[in-house]
């Protein structure tokens, strides 16, 4: 005995019971990453809770886009980098270690100079004190 498939999927050519599970994953997993429902509900005038435990959560798993992350340590010094396609964010609670792509170098009022030698940056998380995501469009600060 398998899933019932629901009537509107039955004109599908996948509309065998055992593909439903798969084809509702898929549909439910892009309007959730697209936001569509709390977008919906919005329009109509309810106020959203987050279903994420952390805002930590929240952020990472709304970046599409690479944008430029400059990360305070807890002894008060800073790594800039760019959070792109292949960067990561833990998303376990316990541990959330973050690994930026590309690393920048700092320096005072000029452009930040990308970091050459290394491929990427693992920053633990017991490190870090806050995070900046700065919105620009341009490839180099």
């Amino acid at each position: 005995m398998g899933i019932a498939c629901p009537i509107f999927f039955s004109h599908l050519p996948c509309s065998r019971t055992s593909h439903c599970p798969v084809l509702l994953g898929l549909i439910f997993g892009f309007a959730n990453q697209q936001q569509l429902v709390e977008r919906g509900l919005a329009i109509l005038g309810f106020k959203i809770l987050s279903g994420f435990p952390s805002a930590w959560d929240y952020k990472f798993s709304r970046i599409n886009e690479p944008l430029w992350v400059l990360v305070t340590l807890k002894d008060g010094s800073q790594v800039a980098g760019r959070f792109g396609k292949n960067s990561f964010a833990s998303s376990e609670s316990s541990e959330r270690d973050l690994y930026l792509e590309s690393v920048y170098q700092l320096l005072e009022n000029k452009p930040w100079e990308r970091v050459n030698e290394t491929s990427g940056i693992l920053i633990k998380a017991e490190e870090i004190r806050y995070i900046e995501f700065l919105n620009d469009s341009t490839e180099d600060l």
